[in-house]
């Protein structure tokens, strides 16, 4: 079988609802129409050689080979992007499914980066794609600060809230950033690997459109 495009192997991952438990670099692979080669994702992850290391996906295109880690489990973890989501097998209901990063990051899970690799053999079409920078409508500004106030503060505070309840889902919906909005914005950008300033700008924009929250 050929290799697949990255198209088709999302297609291929999708089709796939039963068996791959605790393997998902076989689900990954099979998808992609590659053969064995490592026996676990973070032994793939240590040798892919097209690889993006980093929390932040923004410029990971879909199809992209996500890995990731947890501590205590040397096997790691590894899926496929689609629409900002993550298709992989789930060992905790026992076949594949299709989750937000959140998901993973909310089970101890940091994502290690995306590689345009798996099992050494590198996916035509997997590229990285500049970032889209952020347009906010009706004249807002830009960037969302402490002392920030008004709708699309709303918009930041109600999508943390949605998307990491562990440490958002008490923040208020209330219009202003103050000093729990920025410690939830701070909480995040550690997760994600970016610079703690709490200040949500067009990186932190870009990283939350990952897990659902755009604003």
């Amino acid at each position: 079988m050929s290799v697949r495009t990255p198209a088709q192997a999302i297609a291929a991952a999708l089709k796939i609802t039963t068996g791959y438990n605790g393997e998902c670099l076989k689900y990954v692979r099979t998808a992609y129409g590659v053969g064995a080669k490592y026996l676990t994702a973070a032994k793939a992850w240590a040798n892919a050689k097209y690889k993006h290391p980093g929390s932040d996906l923004s410029d990971a295109p879909d199809g992209a080979i996500v890995h990731l880690h947890k501590p205590g489990e040397a096997a790691g973890h590894v899926g496929i992007l689609t629409g900002g989501k993550l298709r992989s097998t789930d060992s905790s209901v026992g076949h594949p499914g299709t989750q937000p990063l959140s998901y993973w990051t909310h089970a101890g899970y940091t994502v290690d980066g995306w590689a345009e690799d798996v099992n050494g053999v590198r996916i035509a079409g997997l590229k990285p794609q500049p970032a889209k920078p952020s347009k906010p409508a009706n004249g807002s500004p830009a960037v969302l600060k402490p002392g920030s106030t008004g709708a699309e503060v709303k918009e930041l505070q109600a999508g943390l809230r949605r998307a990491f309840p562990l440490y958002a889902g008490a923040l208020a919906v209330d219009g202003s950033y103050g000093p729990k909005t920025t410690a939830a914005v701070k909480e995040f950008q550690r997760r994600a690997g970016l610079e703690r300033d709490g200040i949500t700008g067009p990186k932190t924009r870009a990283a939350l459109a990952r897990y659902g929250v755009t604003l």
